[in-house]
């Protein structure tokens, strides 16, 4: 299942969580700015929300989203991808020991039980109340922000992008893990501020490394990851879609104005991508 889906499928039976909440809100607020409020995907997760555990509203809810077309839009990823590692961190664990009793004799029993009121089958029925250990996800002082945490999954977004086109399926999920191993941290909203620079440098080897195979494999598709990646840190700095175009004619000192990032050489694309990449959040790339 693609990561939207799965993140808001998720997230709806474990809203009692504060992190859970907030990252369900955002991405709900992301899908309402891209498709508009009261949308047909806006119902659908509303009706998730109701009766979380129906089959046929994650279903409807799952088209709804192909249908949507915001598979492709990499702040609306970053957000689901996000929420899913706070829903993760939530996930309820309940590992018990369990006593059997068969005539005389006693045995300790480690074993899962989920549910309420379950029994063990045998000669002797041992009763099981309900026991859950919940797991929240509270912000730290010394965490990254979520403008951050924002950043980090737009580029994990990118690199798994950049792995589909090249061929190699869905990675969201195996770049994610990746990045927390190199991190060494439990979720992406964990890592710590004084390690966020660290952080991207290595996302951006990651994308160094990635990108001379797209190139050779599919050029369309390396151009695609340069567009989708300049588009999405040009919007989060408020600048419109217009200011780009005399920005690069600048920068590259192009002879002609131009009216589409098409029009430039795979030289030029990468040029302007790795100066925007570096312009910090704050700033405007404009003034660099």
């Amino acid at each position: 299942m693609e990561p939207i889906s799965s993140a808001i499928i998720g997230a709806v039976s474990k809203l009692s969580e504060t992190a859970v909440v907030e990252g369900y809100q955002y991405l709900k607020s992301k899908i309402s700015a891209k498709c508009g409020h009261g949308s047909d995907i806006d119902k659908a997760i509303e009706e998730l929300k109701r009766k979380p555990q129906s089959r046929g509203r994650q279903s409807t809810l799952l088209e709804e989203v192909e249908d949507s077309c915001i598979q492709d839009d990499a702040d609306i990823i970053a957000a689901a991808e996000t929420l899913l590692d706070r829903v993760a961190a939530c996930t309820p664990t309940d590992n018990r020991v369990v006593k059997q009793e068969a005539g005389n004799r006693a045995t300790q029993i480690n074993q899962q039980v989920t549910g309420n009121g379950n029994t063990l089958a045998g000669r002797d029925v041992v009763i099981t109340q309900k026991h859950t250990i919940k797991t929240s996800v509270t912000p730290r002082p010394t965490d990254i922000t979520e403008e951050q945490v924002r950043e980090i999954m737009r580029r994990i977004h990118e690199l798994a992008q950049m792995d589909k086109d090249a061929g190699k399926g869905n990675t969201h999920g195996k770049r994610i893990n990746r990045f927390k191993a190199a991190m060494n941290i439990s979720a992406v909203p964990r890592l710590d501020a004084s390690h966020y620079d660290e952080a991207i440098t290595w996302l951006q080897q990651q994308a160094a490394l990635t990108r001379p195979s797209l190139r050779r494999t599919n050029n369309e598709g390396w151009r695609k990851s340069h567009y989708s990646g300049l588009w999405a840190k040009w919007s989060e700095k408020g600048l419109s879609k217009d200011d780009i175009y005399p920005f690069a004619e600048r920068l590259l000192k192009l002879k002609k104005p131009i009216t589409s990032l098409k029009q430039l050489g795979e030289r030029d694309i990468k040029k302007l991508y790795d100066h925007i990449m570096r312009s910090n959040l704050k700033n405007d790339p404009r003034n660099d």
